[in-house]
């Protein structure tokens, strides 16, 4: 051998050959954790997931256990839960390192009453911030304080809308002009 390139090939006479057997090759993938992108793939084949919405929940730290565990405690199309997970829970994290500001089963819970049609995603969201600031009541309590609960009677849903147009009747009348700015009051009423 005359040059270093030709070195390369010949085994190393102070190593032994390294020999490992299939059982050790299986017990260590077993204890391995989910390497990023088999974790992508299977989060985007798994939920019906985008790459992109996958590849956030992974890039994370314990965003993509987070959305898992969520997607079960809630019973909410996984769509849902990726877009509570990565636009407002960590979206609005300043340090995403560490660990959620907000348990899995509270999350889950205001997600079940959007769901359930007890309240819409907007108030959800005022529940939701309203839990992030530090309110820890249960999020129906905080429904019911804040009085965010929809209705769903249609006869009390008529009955209101009776209310508002006895009370406003000139913005009524502007309404159905065209006139679509005047359906400010009769919303507020």
């Amino acid at each position: 051998q005359s040059t270093w390139a030709e070195y390369r090939f010949l085994p190393e006479p102070d190593l032994p050959p390294l020999l490992v057997s299939e059982q050790q090759l299986a017990a260590l993938a077993a204890v391995m954790p989910e390497l990023p992108l088999a974790r992508v793939r299977r989060l985007a084949s798994q939920y019906k997931l985008g790459l992109g919405d996958a590849e956030l929940l992974v890039e994370f730290k314990g965003a993509a256990s987070y959305f898992e565990a969520l997607v079960a405690a809630s019973r909410v199309a996984p769509r849902t839960c990726v877009a509570w997970v990565t636009k407002e829970l960590f979206g609005r994290s300043d340090d995403l390192q560490r660990a959620p500001p907000m348990s899995v089963e509270r999350l889950a819970a205001v997600l079940r009453l959007i769901d359930d049609g007890v309240v819409s995603v907007k108030a959800g969201r005022q529940v939701f911030l309203a839990m992030l600031r530090g309110d820890a009541r249960e999020p129906r309590a905080i429904v019911d304080e804040l009085g965010l609960a929809q209705i769903v009677d249609e006869a009390a849903v008529r009955r209101l809308a009776e209310d508002a147009a006895a009370r406003y009747p000139k913005e009524l009348a502007g309404l159905a002009g065209g006139n679509t700015r005047m359906l400010g009051p009769l919303m507020s009423a």
